[in-house]
């Protein structure tokens, strides 16, 4: 027997293509009193609106009947990096993706066991008494990392077996989105969704920054996103490795400073402000001359972004090694091939960048 509807998958599709519960009613001539009994689960989805709710929606019926969970921000496994002035319409859109690329990943991680160097582990602030800086030194012993910078902040994530997925969000309004969901199943790996549409310095922070997040907020507090912004500073430029280097600090030496620890000038000032290695008038008067230079909007030595590999080699195992076909893998995540194909087959794979529209 067939599954019912699952209103949480309703909600997901709809808001997945922007459209409001109104908008959705008139593609498909069903009433928005009924979408709306649809999508709270007060009424049983019939076949003929199954049907047209799919057309308009673009997503196979079977979607509908799937037994997934939607999890939203500030619970505690779901976790990102806006401006305040984003849009919640583009929020909702994009949270919705998120949520279908979570079930994307644990489908295909049914038939695929990824070998892990290193463990994630959840590390509660209030158990170290809110010392961020020594959760961070923990996370960065207990990955083997050496001492001085981070080379490449995306393989020692993937390392320890998180998937990263870099793509073009559509707007600089939204950084990131991070979900890890262990009380589901305690080996599925935390999901880190960046917003390829920025320098290479801010994805390096932005990722560290999400990483904070996952190993640290199992409860959503007032603090967090201050947490989680030290935790970036201390696993990126830890305190004892990087004060030698900011004893002098000019315009010239903070961009030499920025290719070594691979972190952006800015950041490099305010982790000597935050360590007292320079005063707040000198934190001030940098800022100044950044801002004269044009360096608060385009810094000089733009870094390299790095780029994740293994959530296309989860996709070639099942192409190359298991025979799949496009109608298979698409059958198997729940789209429709054509979305499979634009999504996450693009002519050049070599660039692993695709965009979640």
């Amino acid at each position: 027997m067939e599954q019912p509807v699952n209103s949480e998958m309703l909600i997901l599709a709809r808001e997945s293509r922007g459209f409001t519960q109104s908008e959705l009613a008139k593609l498909t001539h069903i009433s928005q009193a009924n979408i709306s009994k649809y999508e709270s689960g007060l009424l049983n989805v019939s076949k003929d609106h199954l049907v047209r709710i799919a057309s308009a929606l673009h997503y196979p019926e079977a979607f509908f009947h799937l037994s997934e969970q939607r999890f939203s921000f500030g619970s505690s496994c779901t976790y990102h990096r806006k401006r305040q002035t984003m849009p919640v319409q583009e929020l909702k859109v994009l949270l919705a993706k998120s949520n279908i690329f979570r079930i994307h990943v644990t489908r295909l991680l049914n038939n695929v066991e990824i070998e892990a160097d290193n463990l994630f582990q959840r590390l509660d602030v209030d158990d170290f008494d809110g010392d961020v800086e020594e959760i961070a030194r923990r996370v960065r012993r207990a990955w083997q990392l050496p001492f001085g910078p981070v080379n490449n902040l995306v393989k020692v994530i993937e390392d320890a077996g998180g998937i990263v997925y870099l793509c073009s969000f559509g707007t600089r309004k939204l950084d990131a989105i991070s979900q890890w969901i262990p009380s589901q199943d305690p080996s599925s790996p935390p999901i880190f969704l960046i917003n390829s549409d920025m320098p290479g310095e801010r994805i390096r922070h932005t990722l560290a920054h999400e990483l904070g997040h996952v190993i640290m907020h199992r409860i959503p507090t007032d603090n967090m996103e201050a947490e989680a912004d030290r935790f970036a500073s201390e696993f990126l430029m830890p305190a004892h490795d990087v004060a030698p280097d900011l004893r002098t600090l000019t315009l010239p030496n903070l961009a030499r400073l920025k290719s070594y620890w691979k972190v952006s000038m800015a950041a490099i000032i305010r982790r000597a402000r935050d360590l007292g290695k320079i005063t707040e008038r000198q934190y001030r008067t940098l800022y100044e001359q950044m801002s004269k230079q044009g360096y608060k909007i385009n810094e000089p030595n733009p870094l390299p972004i790095e780029r994740p590999t293994i959530f296309n080699e989860i996709l070639e195992v099942y192409q190359q090694d298991y025979g799949y076909s496009m109608a298979e893998i698409s059958n198997l995540i729940f789209l429709l091939e054509d979305e499979t194909r634009e999504k996450y087959f693009p002519k050049s794979r070599r660039l692993h960048v695709v965009g979640l529209n």
